[in-house]
């Protein structure tokens, strides 16, 4: 391990290796009513001491059901549009985390669908990606990996 990397950056390397070799990480980001807004996301995360509390649900996300580990965005400056997002790495063994039922789809069936709930769900916040206020830079580059994906099912 390179001893130039920070305790983030380690902690996401090992994060990584271990995922990479079992499943994916869905992003777990949500749009407003429309679909047209991720900025306007309503899943919040609010710091106290060494953790952020994440309460809220994100819907229709693949993947929810079978991964362990999940990228989410969720508000951390509620006044701030889209640079109050902020992105954790949540996995599934996190008191305050759940999940919804399977959803019954039409098409991309190869995939499942639930929703993340998240209530009073602590998360270390040395599982904060970037800084506060990078995560709608971090959900657009999911994204952009993401639609690959879905186009392949």
């Amino acid at each position: 391990m390179s001893s130039g990397l920070s305790r983030e950056q380690r902690m996401i390397r090992k994060m990584a290796r271990e995922f990479a070799q079992k499943e994916l990480a869905p992003l777990a980001a949500e749009r407003d009513k429309n679909h047209e807004y991720p900025a306007a996301l309503t899943c919040s995360a609010e710091k106290q001491g060494d953790a952020y509390i994440l309460n809220g649900t994100k819907r229709w996300i693949t993947g929810g059901a079978t991964s362990g580990l999940f990228i989410v965005l969720a508000k951390t400056d509620a006044e701030a549009g889209h640079k109050g997002l902020s992105a954790f790495l949540v996995t599934r063994d996190m008191e305050g985390f759940a999940t919804g039922r399977l959803e019954d789809k039409l098409g991309q069936c190869a995939s499942d669908t639930t929703d993340l709930i998240f209530s009073n769900c602590r998360v270390p916040a040395d599982h904060l990606l970037g800084a506060e206020g990078q995560g709608f830079a971090v959900a657009m580059s999911g994204l952009d990996d993401g639609r690959i994906g879905i186009g392949a099912l």
